[in-house]
Order: structure tokens, then C-alpha cells, then sequence
């Protein structure tokens, strides 16, 4: 079915061991046998695989075959978990907001302040699949068009907000890793808006989006009017 496009595999470290070898198989000789068939035919499919498993550590327990993890581990891409992605939250939110708004048929709804600075300073454990079951929660049960706190688990607005630098993490902070931090909260308090953030860290726009670069946060949301950067980063 995914001949001459793209096959996305998610959570591949669960696949069984039987699996594992057709895969392998598949891989190798670029060639499959349809259901209900006896004569393989030649695929070309760019294949993805994702995992939350450390395939590392199931190679080593016998849980996930050596030799299709190091054909799979062409081109990784190792993707950091949401709370360290702080700038990221604002830009799903528009994103779920509009997207879940629409396939419910409703008015299309926003988020207060102060519950943009709830979900930002959450941990999100369950990363962007919590972040989006959120999000189209509120907009469900939500009786407003513009989201508050009360349209929200109260387990969010118990959790240990994020903080700036976290105690020995590393042992002894550069100044780099601090002032990256505190770019990630100012920008978190401002709801993603550069401008705002810019006068808050008392620099200019250009010098804040020169550091937004240099520590690769440039994927933010601006709701000053500024413009939004070209840069992507992956969910």
C-alpha cells in the first residue's frame, strides 16, 4: 500500500520478535508476499520508525533484534521530551485548538492567559498525544469560547511547575544553559509572544531572535504581530 510513498512504523520496539524478522526480511530484499499470494513483488518504500523505547537497552536484554535495529538506525532523530520543548506548547495548542474546533463543528476557541501558563509550566509525562487528549477535552466539555483554568484537570494545576534550572541538572550550570532557561520561561509567561518577551529580557527584537537561533527555539508562536520563523523543528 505504501508503494513508491512513505511507511511509518510507530512504537517499533514493540513489535514481536516474529515480526521483527519479516521486517528484517523486507528490508533486506526490498520485496514482500501479498496476503493470499506465493510470488513476492519488489516494494520501494521509504520506511520511519518510532519508538519511546531505549532499543539500545532491549538489543542488549534479546528483546529487539541487533541487526534490524542497526538497519532501522540509518538516520536517527532523537526528539526531546515536551517539558524540554516549552516553546513548542503554544504553537499545538493553536494547532489542536483549530483542528479539534473544526472536527467538532463548534466556534472556534482560545485560551486564557492563565491557563496558557498552566500548560506551560506543566510536565506533560504523557508528552504531545497528553498535550492533544487536553486540549480536545476542554474544547468537549469547555462552556466557553475562551478556555480557562476550570476547563482543565485539576491533576494539572497540582503538578510541580517547571523550573527555570533545575538542582543538579547539571551540577554546575553554564551561563549559556541558564540564559537558555530563562529565555524558555520569559517566553512561557509572555504565551509565546517574541515582542513581549524581548521587553521583558530588556533587549531588542532582533538580539532576541539572533538567541532564539543560536539555542534553536526559533519554532514559537508570536502573537505581536512579529513575524513567524521559517525554521521547523519536529514535535
Amino acid at each position: 500500500a505504501a508503494e513508491g510513498g512513505t511507511l511509518f512504523l510507530d512504537e517499533i520496539g514493540n513489535t514481536s520478535v516474529a515480526i521483527q524478522v519479516k521486517l528484517l526480511r523486507v528490508l533486506e530484499d526490498k520485496k514482500v508476499t501479498p496476503i493470499g499470494e506465493t510470488v513476492p513483488v519488489e516494494v520501494d518504500v521509504r520506511l520511519m520508525a518510532a519508538t519511546n523505547a531505549n532499543l539500545e537497552e532491549n538489543v542488549k536484554a534479546g528483546t529487539f533484534r541487533a541487526d534490524l535495529y542497526y538497519r532501522l538506525n540509518v538516520i536517527p532523530v532523537t526528539i526531546s521530551p515536551l517539558r524540554e520543548r516549552i516553546e513548542d506548547i503554544p504553537v499545538l495548542i493553536k494547532h489542536f485548538l483549530k483542528s479539534y474546533c473544526e472536527k467538532a463543528s463548534v466556534p472556534h476557541k482560545q485560551i486564557q492567559p492563565e491557563a496558557m501558563k498552566l500548560l506551560c509550566e506543566y510536565h506533560w509525562p504523557g508528552n504531545v498525544r497528553e498535550l492533544e487528549n487536553t486540549i480536545e477535552r476542554a474544547i468537549l466539555l469547555g462552556r466557553s469560547e475562551r478556555l480557562g483554568i476550570e476547563d482543565f484537570p485539576e491533576s494539572l494545576s497540582r503538578a510541580k511547575p517547571i523550573t527555570v534550572v533545575q538542582a543538579g541538572d547539571p551540577d554546575e550550570p553554564t551561563l549559556e544553559s541558564i540564559e537558555k532557561a530563562y529565555i524558555h520561561y520569559v517566553l512561557s509567561q509572555a504565551g509565546g509572544t517574541k515582542s513581549k518577551a524581548a521587553k521583558i529580557l530588556g533587549i531588542d527584537a532582533s538580539t532576541l531572535y539572533r538567541k532564539l537561533e543560536k539555542y534553536k527555539l526559533s519554532n514559537l508562536v508570536d502573537n505581536g504581530g512579529g513575524k513567524k520563523s521559517d525554521s521547523n523543528e519536529n514535535k
